[in-house]
């Protein structure tokens, strides 16, 4: 497996400021962002900006390894349409970055809406995504997410084998389980089948979760890896265990990513070399 790195933790930083702090902390491998006021954003990445950003990876010695598009899929009255059309944009960001890998989440059920409707709604414009991304030679990868439409491992299974598409898969994060004390160790057996890629995030809990699908803030600190309460040398040899040899990505939201990307680095890498 190799480290990679979310590029979410600097908004508004040129990548090759970013790239560079990764390199020095011994990581393979950065996840490019595309949302609003990142770099790589649809409306400020065309050919030359993708190609400076590649040549930027690449003399650092970084693979590329996923562009990350999350956004909220349906909107009031059952609309996808704006999710559709970042999603899109997004997937031509990535073709010009040369990545195989899309990432998106669903997003919540909006208020007052009729959630078969809105299920229903999910289902077409996510089949549409994935048809246009496999025309890109692109895997569209489903994050089961707190919160969302799809966050439960069956509403994931659900998706995924509903829509049918072979470059449908899934991105799995198990903090969103941790957080919850859920079990997380059985939703990746579930979606094993469907695994394309792993982010990975640690926090420290003041108590243990209460096993309920809405997760108290107040209870979960976000951390470098390696500094919370998540298993992470255990989680790493289940993935193992189960064929995974692709990235781990690093997704941290902290006050001092500085620090906790090293800090990161310093806990995994030898887990890494381990597995």
């Amino acid at each position: 497996m190799k480290l990679g790195f979310c590029s979410s933790a600097y908004p508004g930083r040129p990548l090759a400021e970013v790239f560079d702090k990764l390199a020095t902390a011994g990581y393979g491998a950065v996840e490019v962002f595309t949302w609003e006021g990142h770099p790589a954003h649809p409306s400020s990445c065309g050919a030359s900006e993708a190609a400076a950003i590649r040549r930027a990876a690449a003399e650092r010695g970084l693979e590329i390894s996923a562009v990350s598009a999350h956004t909220d899929w349906v909107s009031g009255g059952g609309n996808t349409s704006q999710a559709v059309d970042f999603t899109l944009r997004s997937a031509e960001v990535a073709d010009r970055l040369g990545v195989a890998r899309l990432i998106t989440s669903t997003g919540p059920f909006p208020p007052a809406c009729d959630r078969f409707a809105a299920w229903d709604a999910l289902r077409a414009g996510m089949l549409k995504a994935a048809d246009a991304a496999a025309s890109l030679g692109l895997t569209l990868c489903l994050e089961p997410h707190v919160g969302h439409i799809c966050m439960t491992w069956e509403s994931t299974l659900k998706l995924v084998r509903e829509i049918g598409s072979p470059n449908l898969r899934v991105n799995f994060d198990a903090s969103h389980y941790f957080v919850l004390g859920l079990d997380y160790r059985l939703a990746l057996e579930q979606l094993r089948d469907y695994l394309a890629y792993v982010h990975l995030k640690d926090y420290r809990l003041k108590r243990a979760p209460l096993g309920h699908l809405s997760p108290s803030p107040s209870n979960a600190e976000p951390t470098a890896l390696g500094d919370g309460d998540f298993p992470l040398a255990e989680h790493l040899g289940h993935l193992r265990s189960i064929g995974y040899d692709g990235v781990v990505s690093a997704e941290l939201y902290v006050p001092d990513p500085d620090s906790a990307l090293k800090q990161s680095a310093v806990h995994v890498l030898p887990l890494l070399r381990e597995a």
